[in-house]
């Protein structure tokens, strides 16, 4: 891990163990031994650890040995030399407690990824590889020095044992409230959950204080407001919530209140370690829980967006294929009358003119024919992007079938559409259309135009009279416009005669 600190950082990391550590002997200590009930020091100096470097373990055992030499010093059983000695032998058992930890943590935040707090049902793991393993492993030291010097009293296996376990569960839960705490700190989120937790915690507080001054029974209603801290603001809400709940309760039975402080000193205080690392566990967890769950909703909610955008997407594409020509990329007859049944609908409401027109290749066979059918339908293509590119955007150009084309034209009367179509006709019959690999073709169309009229009862009647006005034009030599204002309805019968617009 990357260490950035100033000149006065570790000399401030120094003082806050000094502190805390101070803090949890002359409040929370038991009378045999300074045993903790909650011994903050411990977490500090994983802190310390993880935040000075190389420098560390000498931060750490100079702290470790300015808070626990004193205590020694005060013990008249104990020489000045003898004392020094214990306090130094004391802060080497901090340092390496503090190191384990640290390489635990280490190790945790490499297999996890960096996120320190995993899915829940991995926590207990953590638990007992950076809190109860260090502490398990250095304490027995630290309970045989002080048996050693006559400052525990030897007693029953079972005193013995309570001491040791109330040793390493002092340690274990300063560093399960500490390291939170300094991880909130870390991400900047200290500050912002007490900004908007600050009712909770007002809460926590006050039921945590009336019950261990006044009403003891009345612990219980913090037990709620803790739940609703894990499910609102997980960890960091959690880990402020317990810190203030566990020292008020330290703090108050060290001072002979609360449920805890009827017992002996020592049954007090084991019972109290219980009640604390219930607590603890038990809303951490919840937190994790939680948190665990509001990830996988994240993620859910993420494979469900993506999963709909590709649904979205595929619809798209299918919806493209099932309307567009395949060799042309316009519109096909169904997309085509689906528009312009919608445009028949808007035309007679709002009384709009609208016509169309049918165009057709001239002589696209003979094209085939000669150049073969892969040059024929480069002059399909070519052709349907001429015509697109002399169109208006409200316009729908697409093709009806083999070398026929359709044109919609909304807004627009009949003299309107045959202008346009005798653009179209001149443009691509000026245009020359050069591929590679063969000669230049020129081609013609022909093109019939229809305006919407009241007769047309169906989208039928009108493309039947367009289609008509389109047979004209081709019987009239191609390369022609035809309206059906030019021609008679019946011009499908022999011999009829016809005008032609060029």
């Amino acid at each position: 891990m990357k260490q950035n600190h100033t000149a006065i950082t570790p000399l401030l990391l120094m003082l806050m163990y000094i502190g805390l550590g101070f803090f949890s002997i002359q409040l929370g200590s038991l009378n045999e031994g300074n045993l903790a009930v909650v011994w903050l020091a411990s977490g500090a100096g994983l802190i310390l650890m993880l935040r000075l470097g190389r420098i560390a373990p000498y931060a750490v055992l100079l702290s470790s040995f300015a808070v626990n030499t004193p205590f020694y010093i005060a013990k008249d059983s104990l020489s000045v030399r003898v004392a020094l000695l214990c306090g130094l032998t004391t802060a080497a058992v901090d340092t390496l407690q503090s190191y384990l930890a640290q390489r635990q943590y280490q190790q945790l935040l490499l297999t996890e990824k960096g996120d320190i707090w995993p899915a829940s049902h991995r926590l207990p793991i953590h638990w007992l590889r950076i809190g109860l393993l260090p502490c398990a492993l250095t304490m027995p030291a630290l309970i045989l020095l002080q048996h050693s010097i006559g400052l525990m009293q030897s007693g029953t296996p079972s005193e013995m044992i309570r001491s040791t376990l109330s040793l390493i569960m002092g340690d274990t839960a300063g560093i399960l409230l500490m390291l939170p705490l300094y991880q909130c700190w870390l991400s900047r989120r200290l500050m912002h959950t007490l900004r908007r937790a600050w009712l909770p915690m007002l809460g926590v507080t006050v039921f945590t204080v009336i019950a261990i001054f006044f009403y003891k029974y009345l612990m219980v209603l913090s037990l709620p407001i803790m739940l609703y801290i894990a499910v609102r603001y997980l960890q960091p809400g959690v880990s402020i919530a317990l810190f203030i709940m566990t020292q008020l309760c330290v703090v108050g039975t060290a001072m002979g209140y609360g449920q805890f402080a009827n017992a002996s000193s020592a049954l007090a205080f084991f019972n109290l370690q219980l009640f604390i690392f219930a607590i603890m566990l038990t809303m951490q967890y919840h937190a994790s829980t939680q948190a665990s769950l509001q990830r996988r909703q994240g993620e859910l909610e993420q494979q469900i967006q993506a999963r709909t955008q590709e649904l979205i997407s595929a619809n798209a594409q299918l919806l493209e294929l099932a309307s567009t020509d395949d060799l042309t990329q316009v519109p096909n007859r169904r997309e085509w009358q689906k528009r312009c049944a919608e445009a028949i609908v808007r035309s007679r409401r709002y009384k709009q003119p609208m016509s169309i027109i049918l165009l057709d290749i001239d002589h696209f066979k003979k094209i085939n024919d000669r150049h073969g059918h892969l040059i024929g339908d480069l002059v399909l293509k070519r052709i349907s992007q001429i015509c697109v590119s002399k169109l208006r955007t409200i316009d729908t150009f697409a093709r009806w079938g083999g070398e026929e084309f359709v044109i919609l034209l909304p807004e627009t009367d009949q003299q309107q559409a045959t202008i346009v179509a005798e653009k179209l006709r001149k443009t691509i019959e000026a245009e020359p259309l050069n591929f590679e690999g063969s000669q230049a073709i020129r081609a013609t169309i022909s093109l019939g135009v229809t305006a919407l009229s009241m007769i047309d009862l169906t989208l039928d009647d009108l493309i039947t009279r367009t289609d008509e006005a389109l047979y004209a034009a081709k019987a009239n030599g191609r390369n022609c416009v035809i309206n059906s204002d030019t021609m008679s309805t019946s011009y499908l019968s022999p011999g009829m005669n016809h005008s032609a617009q060029r």
